[in-house]
């Protein structure tokens, strides 16, 4: 479903993904993980097509995302639904023009067809007849599962990317959101690409993991072959060490591993 082809891409000469490949199957869960500001919301952000690359190519569903038109990106991204990090609502708009904006912007739906998939997504999520309340009265919870009904609103979603999705909720919330990223999988049969540093999120709603550590995958796998991993960057990150080869600085060439 998701291909990326030696991806690069750097920002005032600072090198942040560097020739990164990677191969996303139709119907699984993959998650991304590494510290904060390795470039996990930024490899995102190139599936989506809301940045380009320096180089590479990144191919979701058999087209290249950064040689699309705009009206052709707009078409591929009916098809993706993407949840921010911090879910990144319109405060000057309800709940409801929240989750059907995509839809009164880039399609041709009646007002009556769009009610009717707002009120759908948010019964899927939990949280049916809130539709006229503002974003300022919901709490951080609520704001991602009202993000992420905007995310699965077109009844043609075949991925959803999740950009930290349990950052800035407590744990009991963050699990109710990782179910709910487990039920939609099961539900709508998509494929899912999450990005977090938050361990136990990964294990419980991954089909493989990848890490991303100085704009490189080191290191893929299932959760078990993870967290079973003796490359000593996974086993600090994934272990949270306070001292290790990652908070050292060096770097060991023999554990850089490239898929695809």
């Amino acid at each position: 479903m998701i291909e990326i082809r030696k991806l690069c891409k750097s920002f005032e000469n600072v090198k942040v993904l560097d020739n990164i490949s990677l191969n996303i199957k139709t119907g699984e869960t993959m998650v991304i993980i590494g510290r904060s500001g390795v470039g996990k919301s930024v490899l995102l952000k190139h599936i989506i097509g809301i940045l380009a690359p320096d180089s590479g190519e990144v191919i979701v569903d058999g087209k290249n995302i950064s040689r699309l038109k705009r009206d052709e990106l707009n078409e591929v991204r009916l098809e993706m639904g993407m949840l921010f990090q911090g879910a990144a609502l319109f405060d000057s708009m309800t709940v409801g023009e929240n989750v059907g904006f995509l839809l009164r912007e880039h399609t041709d739906l009646d007002e009556e067809e769009i009610e009717k998939r707002i009120k759908e997504s948010l019964a899927i999520i939990g949280l049916r007849g809130i539709e006229s309340l503002m974003p300022v009265s919901l709490s951080g919870g609520m704001k991602k599962r009202v993000g992420l009904a905007r995310a699965i609103c077109s009844k043609s979603v075949k991925i959803v990317l999740y950009d930290e999705p349990t950052t800035g909720i407590d744990p009991i919330m963050g699990d109710t959101i990782n179910n709910l990223i487990i039920s939609l999988h099961d539900k709508l049969k998509i494929t899912s690409v999450a990005v977090t540093h938050d361990m136990n999120s990964a294990y419980k709603i991954a089909d493989r993991i990848a890490m991303l550590y100085k704009g490189k995958i080191i290191a893929a796998g299932t959760p078990d072959e993870i967290r079973n991993m003796a490359d000593p960057f996974v086993r600090q990150f994934i272990t949270g060490a306070a001292h290790g080869p990652i908070t050292e600085g060096k770097a060991s060439k023999e554990f850089i591993m490239k898929e695809g």
